[in-house]
């Protein structure tokens, strides 16, 4: 399905690290140089934080582990997801599950907490690799292993193409090393695809 002139799209990036405006100006106008003034551009920068020294208990719960989904806001802008229940916990060995942090840049034209808390939450169940969910949504953990592969394979022109593209990337936002999930979606593919806002 094609995008048609006039539809609204929204673009919600996902970040490891906290974002600086800098690097949020750089990502604008990158998406806004291809999307011309053709589209309306909603934008969501969001830090994904797996370490922090927060957790969330369920006093109902034996194990104390609160069921996955559980959203905590923290406010306006921050809130703690459940990426993992008592049900995805199966070796005491792995500890208390942490939730994630999910904080939404102050220049984001979308802020919907509650949204993009769901979101980040059915992002850390599409995990091909893990049959548990992973600890943060693939959009974070995916281009942590992408990242983690260059190194390990003996082709040399792999890796060394996929440092120059780092550095394209990091050239652009300004900094040497930047691992960025996006995901696009217009409000129509939301509909059709039966996703409730």
């Amino acid at each position: 399905m094609a995008w048609r002139a006039g539809d609204p799209v929204r673009v919600v990036i996902h970040s490891f690290k906290d974002f600086r405006d800098k690097h949020v100006e750089a990502l604008k106008k990158a998406v806004l140089d291809v999307a011309g003034s053709e589209f309306k551009v909603d934008f969501a920068f969001v830090h994904i934080v797996e370490k922090h020294p927060l957790l969330v208990f369920d006093p109902g719960q034996r194990q104390r582990i609160p069921p996955r989904g559980v959203v905590v806001r923290l406010g306006n802008s921050e809130a703690l997801v459940a990426v993992q229940g008592p049900t995805e916990v199966r070796r005491e060995a792995r500890g208390f599950p942490r939730p994630v942090c999910v904080k939404v840049h102050r220049s984001s034209t979308f802020t919907d907490l509650e949204y993009l808390s769901w979101q980040a939450l059915a992002f850390s169940a599409l995990s091909w690799r893990n049959v548990p969910p992973p600890t943060a949504p693939v959009t974070i953990q995916y281009a942590k292993w992408i990242a983690d592969q260059p190194g390990r394979r003996a082709d040399g022109a792999a890796r060394d193409a996929a440092r120059a593209h780092a550095a394209h990337v990091g050239r652009c936002l300004g900094e040497p090393h930047v691992r960025v999930g996006v995901l696009a979606l217009t409000s129509r593919a939301h509909r059709e695809v039966g996703w409730q806002r």
